[in-house]
């Protein structure tokens, strides 16, 4: 098994690699990273400089890790709230994440969305 960290085939500034399912000999998983923290601090950027506002008039209200929304919407797939032909609510669901004080991090604004 291929354990060495790669990057990922589509998603810019995530790395991933296989490991072996625990107890199996023919599961495997894969594992993909992220290094948060660029974006964690672009967040924090913008709504320090501009409160999310745009130069075209709109609004910019956060920026989500890719690994985080993948975690996020297997967590809800998991839970039956969305999945294959069932994404309807997913952008509610995502703002209800930004708009928890716990994800604030995620925002580019200091108002409600």
């Amino acid at each position: 098994m291929d354990t060495r960290w790669k990057p990922h085939a589509s998603l810019v500034g995530v790395a991933e690699r296989y490991v072996d399912g625990i107890g199996s000999d023919t599961e495997f998983h894969r594992q993909k990273v992220q290094d948060v923290k660029p974006i964690l601090d672009f967040n924090q950027r913008v709504r320090n400089e501009t409160n999310g506002a745009t130069p075209e008039g709109g609004r910019h209200v956060g920026r989500i890790p890719a690994t985080v929304y993948y975690d996020w919407v297997a967590e809800w797939t998991t839970k039956g709230l969305v999945g294959p032909g069932n994404m309807a609510g997913l952008n509610d669901l995502l703002l209800a994440r930004l708009r928890d004080p716990d994800y604030g991090k995620f925002k580019t604004t200091y108002g409600s969305i």
